[in-house]
């Protein structure tokens, strides 16, 4: 177990720290992790000081970051192992953010609005941003940035892409989730919000999925969308070469 970080502390690039049962990085302390450098924590990580992670940090509980956190373009969080677990990222960005739970059912909720730069990737388990509680929380990463998705892995809950450009088709909550712009005054932001489940309560036969959509900006464009679903959520009365879009007027 690491002790309490109450000064700086280095991991350099040739060690790896396994197995820790927690990090606490308190205020006014300093802890960095150098490119190579691997550190995995079996439980929370709570940092109230300073984290410099050009390496790769690996957390199994709970991830909370009330200080700074910074990291080179290579270094990563990766939430992995067992259990349900919160991430609170602050209002610092993370350059690459990994979900790679144990189970398929291990859920990891972001708790605020969270910004990735350069790589966002979807293992193994369900990233939520807790739409029907938290709705104003988001994933949030540059229109451009890469997101990489396992087989059946989607993000439940809203997605933000910034610096939006037209004409190109960007991945929201997993990779058949799509929008291009065309023509108009292109928005600075577009956001999706996808909750599975979301039965409007009418006797229709639709796909059970809500999809909200919401934009900073722009004006008179188009919007070409792909809408994703699951082969499970076909019951035979909505077939594939049925489906069409539905708008709910209350």
């Amino acid at each position: 177990m690491l002790p309490k970080i109450t000064a700086a502390i280095a991991v350099f690039g040739f060690l790896s720290l396994e197995g820790q049962a927690q990090l606490n990085v308190q205020s006014g302390a300093t802890f960095f992790m150098q490119p190579g450098a691997q550190v995995t924590v079996q439980g929370d990580v709570q940092n109230a000081g300073t984290l410099n992670n050009d390496g790769s940090l690996r957390v199994q509980g709970n991830y909370t970051n009330t200080g700074t956190y910074a990291s080179a373009a290579t270094g990563s969080l990766e939430m992995y192992g067992t259990g349900n677990v919160n991430l609170a990222s602050g209002n610092n960005v993370i350059s690459n953010l990994i979900i790679n739970k144990s189970l398929a059912s291990e859920v990891v909720t972001l708790t605020a609005n969270t910004t990735v730069s350069n790589g966002f990737t979807l293992t193994q388990g369900i990233l939520t941003t807790n739409p029907t509680v938290t709705p104003a929380v988001a994933l949030i990463a540059g229109a451009t940035t890469p997101f990489t998705f396992a087989v059946g892995k989607e993000v439940i809950g809203s997605v933000r892409r910034t610096s939006w450009t037209a004409g190109a088709a960007r991945v929201f909550n997993q990779p058949n989730m799509l929008v291009t712009t065309n023509g108009g005054t292109t928005p600075t932001d577009l956001t999706v919000t996808m909750i599975p489940n979301g039965d409007p309560t009418q006797a229709e036969r639709e796909v059970k999925r809500k999809f909200n959509f919401a934009q900073t900006g722009g004006s008179g464009f188009t919007a070409d969308v792909r809408f994703p679903y699951a082969d499970g959520e076909l019951t035979g009365t909505n077939t594939e070469q049925g489906l069409v879009p539905w708008k709910l007027v209350a």
